[in-house]
C-alpha cells in the first residue's frame, strides 16, 4: 500500500487533549510509530497511516469515540500556508472551495475532495483512498470538522453549521455530540462522507479577500494539480465521484474529461489499465470501507456500488480475497468499542 504523509501540523494540541483527558501523549505516539521529537517540527512530513492508528489509539485510551472533534478545538482553519493565501485570493466561497478541492492535500494526499449538486443544495463530499484498509473514522471526523472551520473561515460566520452531515461510518454511542458539535442531525451508516450546504452560499464574497496577494497567490495557484494531474489520477477521482450513479460509464466520463471515449481507453490502456478494471478496483476498494466501518447491509452496499444483484457483489469480492463479504466483514470489522467517559 503506497504510503501517503500529512505535515505534523495536523497533530497540533494532540499532547495537551490528551493530557487533560488523563492519558500519557508520549505512549500512544510511541505505539502508533511516532514520538514528540519526531512531530515537533510542525511541517515534518508523517506517515498518514501512523497518524490515524494515533488518533484510533487515543480515542480508545481516552475512551473518547469524538476525540478528534476534541482534538479540532485546538487547531486552526486552514492551518496550511498555501491554501490560506489562495482563498484569500480567490473572490467568493465557490472560487475557494473550488481551489481546496483542486489542492487535494489540504489534509493528505490520500484525501480527495469532491462536489456535488442538485440545485438549491450543495455538497461537500470526502473520499479516503485508504478506506477500508486502515480505521479511519478518528481522521475522517477530523477532517470534517476542519471542512466546517474553513466555511466560517471563508463565510466570516463564527457560528455557521452545515444543513446536514453524513458519515460513511457506524454509529456512534453518543451521537447528541456529534450533533451539538455541527449544529445538525448528523447521520451514519450513509454512502458517503459528507456536509450539505445551500448552493447560494457559493457565491457569497470571500470577506478576507486580499487583491494586493493577486500576484503572489496566482504562482501557487499555477502548481496547483488541477487540470495538468495524471489523467488516471483524474479519472480515478470522477470515478469515486459518480460511483453511486448510473452516469458513472466510459462515455459519460470522457465526455466530462473532453476526451473521446476510445482516446480515454487508449490512455488508460497505456497505464496499464482498462476503464472497466479501474472501475472495478475502486469499486471493491469501497466495498471494504462500508464492510469494515460501517453496519450497512449487504443488500445496500451492492446497490451504492453499482452491482445489479448481490450475486456479483460476492463473486467480485470473493474473486479478490477468497472468502465471502460476510466472513470478511467479522474478521475485520473496525467498530469503536470503548466507553465514553461523562
Amino acid at each position: 500500500m503506497k504510503t501517503y504523509l500529512v505535515r505534523a501540523e495536523i497533530i497540533e494540541g494532540f499532547t495537551q487533549l490528551v493530557t487533560e483527558l488523563g492519558q500519557d501523549p508520549e505512549a500512544l505516539l510511541l505505539e502508533a510509530g511516532l514520538s514528540p521529537a519526531l512531530v515537533a517540527d510542525r511541517d515534518r512530513l508523517l506517515p498518514n497511516s501512523a497518524v490515524m492508528q494515533l488518533y484510533e489509539n487515543a480515542s480508545r485510551a481516552c475512551r473518547r469515540e469524538d476525540f478528534c472533534l476534541q482534538l479540532a478545538r485546538y487547531q486552526r482553519p486552514l492551518p496550511i500556508g498555501i491554501s490560506r493565501l489562495s482563498v484569500q485570493h480567490a473572490p467568493t466561497v465557490g472560487q475557494a472551495m473550488s481551489i481546496m478541492t483542486d489542492y487535494i492535500h489540504l489534509h493528505s494526499e490520500g484525501i480527495l475532495w469532491l462536489m456535488d449538486s442538485d440545485g438549491p443544495q450543495s455538497w461537500l463530499l470526502r473520499d479516503d483512498r485508504t478506506a477500508g484498509r486502515q480505521a479511519g473514522f478518528q481522521y475522517a471526523t477530523l477532517s470534517m470538522a476542519h471542512a466546517m472551520m474553513a466555511m466560517r473561515f471563508l463565510t466570516g460566520e463564527k457560528c455557521w453549521y452545515p444543513s446536514a452531515l453524513h458519515f460513511s461510518f457506524g454509529s456512534v454511542r453518543l451521537p447528541q455530540r456529534f450533533n451539538h458539535y455541527f449544529g445538525c442531525r448528523v447521520e451514519f451508516n450513509r454512502e458517503r462522507t459528507c456536509m450539505r450546504f445551500p448552493t447560494s452560499l457559493l457565491e457569497r464574497a470571500v470577506p478576507y479577500h486580499q487583491p494586493q496577494l493577486q500576484q503572489l497567490a496566482r504562482k501557487h495557484l499555477q502548481k496547483l494539480p488541477s487540470a495538468d494531474r495524471p489523467l488516471l489520477q483524474r479519472v480515478e477521482t470522477l470515478i469515486r465521484s459518480q460511483l453511486h450513479k448510473q452516469e458513472c460509464q466510459l462515455e459519460t466520463l470522457a465526455a466530462r474529461l473532453k476526451l473521446h471515449p476510445k482516446k480515454l481507453q487508449r490512455s488508460l490502456e497505456s497505464e496499464g489499465w482498462t476503464f472497466r478494471r479501474l472501475k472495478a478496483e475502486i469499486r471493491l476498494d469501497m466495498a471494504e470501507h462500508y464492510l469494515k466501518d460501517s453496519d450497512l447491509p449487504l443488500t445496500t452496499l451492492a446497490d451504492i456500488l453499482g452491482f445489479s444483484e448481490l450475486s456479483g457483489l460476492t463473486r467480485a469480492f470473493k474473486h479478490r480475497h477468497g472468502i465471502s463479504p460476510q466472513r470478511w466483514r467479522r474478521q475485520h470489522s473496525q467498530h469503536f468499542s470503548g466507553t465514553d467517559g461523562d
